[in-house]
């Protein structure tokens, strides 16, 4: 994990202006119309508070829903972005150097296949949370509203339903929130597979899902800082400056003290802005190399690369002959890069 880690950085730092330049082109936009959109809520916040300007309501309602559109629209190049850098990453680990619009050039006939696969992945895993966030919430929201449908909260029938609810969706959850960890670890390498190997939407997935096979502890174990480093600097202000919004929590504030928070509130969504800017292209570098990794683990990649059997590592299972040998990257049999032969050593 650690060496893959330190490959990464290097990778993302060696050549810093290409990389960001392959991110900056679709992120930035995108950013800022999120940036722009969070700015637009804090003003109907503070709208709502101050009855001078509640005339605006319309208007900012309208911007939030313009906004909402355009950054529909840009979304959909985030795939190609994401293609593009993948492939850039891959072509440096074999030794070359293309360029920010080969890059682009590269990736733009696998957009269908990028965007397919990472619809899929996001709907799929959006509903197992939404479902997670409904099985977890029944308790709560039955005690809260226990009295609205005839039973009261302090009585043993209150109790009894409240602990049975709690019995049965608090394991349900569980076991959705495991199978939810297992689909994303699964379908990680989605992306690289498309890039590397040629395959479709539903090919992409399912190749993903076996070269995780064998190998999901450790891939848990690697993508697992990974989230965390999202969850704390981009998740957690997200989280903080929509909760507080969509509360009601801050319209309960006086309009003096509300003035006060929104500079903090401000700086909660550029932080979030600014650590997404650099943490999303590093990602996609760090899964694209655990690619690598696995292949070069599980079908002695290195070696098909090379064609020098002995520079690579002995692997315990063989060379695996599939039809993604055939088309994509690989198939070109490319010159070996350094960094090849020593892809499968380290955790």
């Amino acid at each position: 994990m650690f060496q893959l880690l330190g490959l990464s950085l290097k990778l993302f730092f060696s050549r810093f202006g290409t990389v960001m330049g392959i991110a900056a082109l679709v992120l930035v936009p995108v950013l800022l119309v999120q940036l722009a959109g969070s700015g637009v809520n804090l003003m109907q916040i503070l709208g709502a508070s101050n009855p001078l300007a509640a005339n605006s309501g319309m208007l900012l309602t309208g911007g939030a829903i313009c906004l909402g559109i355009f950054a529909l629209a840009l979304g959909l190049l985030l795939p190609w972005m994401e293609g593009a850098l993948t492939h850039n990453t891959i072509e440096r680990v074999l030794g070359r150097s293309p360029s920010l619009r080969d890059s682009y050039k590269a990736a733009r006939p696998s957009w269908g296949a990028l965007f397919g696969s990472r619809l899929v992945h996001d709907v799929a895993l959006a509903l197992l949370g939404a479902l997670i966030g409904v099985l977890s919430g029944a308790g709560f929201l039955f005690a809260m509203n226990a009295g609205n449908i005839g039973v009261d909260a302090g009585s043993t029938m209150a109790a009894t339903i409240a602990v049975v609810t709690a019995a049965i969706c608090a394991p349900v959850s569980i076991v959705i929130g495991v199978l939810t960890l297992l689909l994303a670890v699964n379908w990680s390498l989605r992306a690289p597979v498309v890039i590397g190997e040629g395959a479709g939407t539903f090919e992409a997935l399912s190749r993903s899902s076996e070269l995780v096979k064998g190998n999901r502890w450790r891939m848990i174990f690697r993508l697992l800082p990974v989230a965390l480093i999202d969850l704390i600097f981009a998740g957690v202000p997200s989280f903080a400056l929509s909760a507080l919004q969509g509360g009601g929590v801050l319209r309960n504030v006086a309009a003096d003290s509300l003035r006060l928070l929104i500079p903090g509130l401000a700086g909660l969504a550029i932080i979030g802005t600014l650590v997404q800017l650099f943490f999303i292209p590093f990602a996609i570098i760090y899964v694209t190399l655990n690619y690598l990794d696995l292949r070069a683990r599980k079908e002695n990649l290195a070696g098909q690369l090379a064609g020098d059997m002995a520079s690579t590592v002995v692997v315990a299972t063989p060379v695996v002959q599939s039809d993604y040998a055939n088309d994509g990257l690989f198939a070109a049999q490319p010159t070996a890069a350094p960094v090849a032969n020593g892809m499968a050593t380290g955790v």
